[in-house]
């Protein structure tokens, strides 16, 4: 794990050709002074639990329907930005209930990013971090930040148990290898096992 290492990324006034977007991911690594500058500095997609932490965000994206099933209400009362989930065209009884208000994305299952649709990854490999990272991309970012995208551990702990799954981290970890889109991800969280992005800290991006 290469946590610490700087190779090759760009500061902040070296960043041209278009909007800087950080997509705030639920890993342990996570802190509320990274998420602070974030959204002082760039515009933000949280994923999943992260809006606990960042109510304030422009986006929040989670794909799993049975997630939207327990926090649906609570990110109605909580949280100020505007909603965002899957379309799913080809297995659509993935799709979060009808009746939440969301913003849906076409999506369908393939690696890298899509361009007017969201790729939701490799097989068992798809995930909302890597899936809200294509949101930003048709939103036309030409810089995405990561934080929190650990891939190893939760800030807010894992499923619930009636969720029954288990997050197939590594699975993870291949899909966001597959991505070739030319767009600038540089991975700012404070440790992870997603190591094929270039690494520093948002303070560094920003000093």
């Amino acid at each position: 794990m290469r946590g610490g290492d700087n190779r090759d990324h760009k500061k902040a006034d070296k960043i041209k050709g278009g909007d800087i977007w950080t997509v705030i991911g639920s890993g342990s690594s996570l802190t509320k002074a990274d998420c602070e500058t974030a959204r002082s500095k760039t515009k933000t997609i949280v994923v999943n639990d992260s809006f606990r932490l960042m109510p304030d965000a422009d986006i929040i994206y989670a794909c799993d329907k049975r997630w939207w099933d327990v926090n649906y209400d609570d990110v109605l009362l909580n949280f100020k930005g505007e909603r965002y989930s899957i379309n799913d065209l080809e297995n659509p009884t993935n799709n979060p209930s009808g009746d939440y208000l969301l913003n849906r994305v076409d999506s369908i299952q393939r690696p890298d990013f899509g361009r007017d649709r969201i790729h939701y990854g490799i097989d068992g490999g798809g995930n909302s971090a890597f899936q809200s990272a294509n949101l930003a991309a048709i939103f036309g970012a030409k810089t995405i930040l990561l934080l929190g995208v650990d891939c190893c551990g939760s800030y807010f702990g894992g499923h619930p148990n009636h969720f029954d799954i288990c997050s197939p981290f590594q699975k993870f970890i291949d899909g966001w290898s597959t991505i070739t889109s030319g767009i600038n991800i540089i991975n700012c969280s404070r440790f992870s096992a997603v190591n094929c992005f270039p690494k520093t800290t948002i303070d560094k991006i920003f000093e």
